[in-house]
């Protein structure tokens, strides 16, 4: 851990290399499916996603949206094994 990660709250938000470290150290974590669909591109926010996921104990596989198929994902049903969250920006 470095100093500037001692010196932070628990509750402060958390950085790409923090989210990074707990990916990496997870081991054994119970599994998680997701898809994460967004209005926007999706690549830099799977490792934040992953992170918190991390930080519960979850080993998270992150699917993301192949680009324009968003209307078509929300107007087809969602697969049972695997939760979706949407992230909507303007």
């Amino acid at each position: 851990m470095t100093t500037a990660e001692a010196s932070r709250t628990p509750d402060a938000p958390m950085t790409f290399l923090e989210a990074h470290r707990l990916v990496s150290n997870l081991s054994g974590g119970k599994p998680l499916s997701l898809l994460l669909g967004m209005s926007g591109t999706a690549v830099q926010l799977e490792m934040y996603v992953r992170g918190a996921a991390a930080k519960r104990g979850f080993d998270a596989t992150v699917r993301t949206l192949p680009f324009n198929t968003l209307a078509q994902t929300f107007a087809s049903a969602p697969a049972s094994s695997q939760r979706e969250v949407f992230v909507l920006c303007p």
